[in-house]
């Protein structure tokens, strides 16, 4: 038995194999192999890389935002995807100068009601003279900041202004038709209104209200405070606070209350509006700057 357990044994085992010998050519040639196999992973992950970098960015909030033809190129806002949810309707530019006359012009009226309404009647209630200091430094800022703004915008968006301002001054029939319909399309939904561009006939009368009557306000406000000639120019101040309230109250109604228009307000803050929203509200423009840019749009302002 040991002797046949012994044999099988050794037929069990297998017998010691030297390793190959390699010439040095099929080194080399191995060699190359394995280089050729670490550029080729180096290849793919860098595709791979090149793949994420070009996949479109999303904004804070998670929605995908578009912007005007040639915007993308600024590197200054969110980056483009395909359908987008959000495009860019007011560049930064356009909000802080906005806002820069805003503030100041909605604290000096409501400094002015307080001061005709509460303190004429009254002169010698308490803090008269706090309303009216606050209503003066507001004034100042209402001459200082929106003059700081137009200058920065100046640097690289000064195109941007000018065609913002001929879109205002310029009418066409389909402003005099929408202003007609305005009413009767609040109440009805039947009633469709022409398409308009960047800004509603609404807003291109609050545009030329405002420019017509700031460099008003500011000369006669300096008057009425540091002469004496004062009548004249306090009838004209009152005067045109008095014709600005309801465009005021009007814009603020449109701009923060009401469902159809209140979207509007996020472009003034962020700079990004519903694309649906912008598609019904402002047709024209959105066609201009989306669908087919022209040279004249403001795609190709800088």
């Amino acid at each position: 038995m040991t002797m046949e357990n012994e044999k099988n044994k050794d037929t069990l085992i297998p017998e010691k194999i030297d390793p190959p010998t390699l010439s040095a050519a099929d080194i080399d040639t191995a060699e190359a192999d394995r280089i050729r196999g670490i550029v080729a992973v180096i290849d793919e992950i860098s595709e791979e890389v090149n793949l994420l970098a070009s996949k479109p960015a999303e904004c804070t909030t998670g929605s995908r935002v578009a912007l005007p033809a040639g915007e993308a190129k600024k590197g200054t806002e969110k980056t483009t995807t395909s359908p987008p949810e959000k495009v860019l309707r007011f560049r930064k530019s356009e909000r802080i100068v906005h806002w820069a006359i805003a503030i100041p012009f909605l604290v000096c009226w409501t400094t002015a009601l307080l001061l005709v309404i509460f303190y004429n009647p009254h002169p010698l209630r308490p803090y008269r003279d706090l309303f009216s200091w606050i209503h003066r430094i507001s004034g100042i800022c209402l001459i200082v900041l929106p003059i700081l703004a137009v200058a920065k915008a100046a640097k690289g968006d000064y195109k941007l202004h000018f065609y913002n301002i001929r879109q205002a001054w310029k009418w066409t029939w389909d402003d005099i038709k929408w202003l007609s319909l305005m009413g009767l399309a609040a109440v009805s939904s039947k009633i469709r209104l022409p398409e308009q561009g960047k800004f509603n006939a609404a807003e291109k009368i609050n545009f030329m209200i405002v420019m017509s009557t700031y460099p008003l306000y500011i000369m006669t406000g300096l008057v009425v405070w540091l002469t004496d000639v004062t009548f004249l120019a306090w009838l004209v101040h009152f005067s045109m606070a008095v014709i600005a309230t309801p465009i005021l109250l009007g814009h603020i109604y449109m701009a923060a209350i009401n469902p159809g228009s209140r979207k509007a307000l996020e472009g003034m803050i962020n700079g990004f509006v519903d694309r649906q929203w912008a598609k019904h509200h402002h047709r024209h423009w959105y066609r201009e700057q989306f669908e087919n840019p022209t040279k004249n749009s403001p795609s190709d302002v800088p």
